[in-house]
């Protein structure tokens, strides 16, 4: 494959595998139309090499071939002046990058193994909870008990006490 294009190769790769476009697309979750294009040297389609980087990778795992020589091919080959780094380059930026701190960085150690410490705290933050539901319940029962309570002494008063009213006309009524 010394002399080939990187899509002569990528298309040679699948012959040899005896597979044809449908069942590489099939397997790679790759538009057919768009393998095709990747073997054509056919990349003006491609939105961002982002996408070509991935076509490539996905596709020669799918041929079970190493993708990072074409991938690197790729790069030199259609960069067209993109600032973009080769995907070497790219890897030894990802070491560069400051790692994450873990919750054992962030919190100290003596917390963290001070398991009966946490317990406590979230027995008090329950204690707190109830306390809080305890006396809205309360409340609500008070206010609802004030308000039977009246209720009931006007019924029992209208009862015992009848007045004597009379309808003069509808709508007219005249108590005595």
């Amino acid at each position: 494959m010394g002399d080939l294009t990187l899509g002569s190769k990528l298309r040679v790769a699948r012959e040899m595998k005896g597979m044809d476009i449908s069942t590489a697309a099939e397997k790679t979750k790759i538009l057919p139309q768009m393998l095709r294009e990747l073997e054509g040297d056919d990349f003006h389609r491609i939105p961002a090499p982002i996408y070509a980087k991935g076509f490539i990778r996905t596709y020669c795992e799918c041929l079970d071939i190493d993708p990072q020589p074409l991938i690197d091919e790729y790069m030199d080959k259609h960069n067209q002046g993109r600032d973009m780094k080769s995907a070497t380059e790219h890897k030894m930026a990802k070491k560069k990058r400051p790692k994450i701190p873990s919750l054992s960085q962030i919190i100290p150690k003596s917390t963290l193994e001070k398991p009966q410490l946490i317990k406590q705290l979230i027995g008090l933050v329950v204690v707190i909870i109830l306390i809080i539901l305890i006396s809205l319940i309360g409340r609500c029962s008070s206010t609802q008990n004030t308000t039977y309570s009246k209720d009931a002494e006007r019924a029992e008063q209208i009862i015992t006490t009848p007045q004597d009213v009379y309808l003069i006309q509808p709508g007219i009524v005249e108590a005595k």
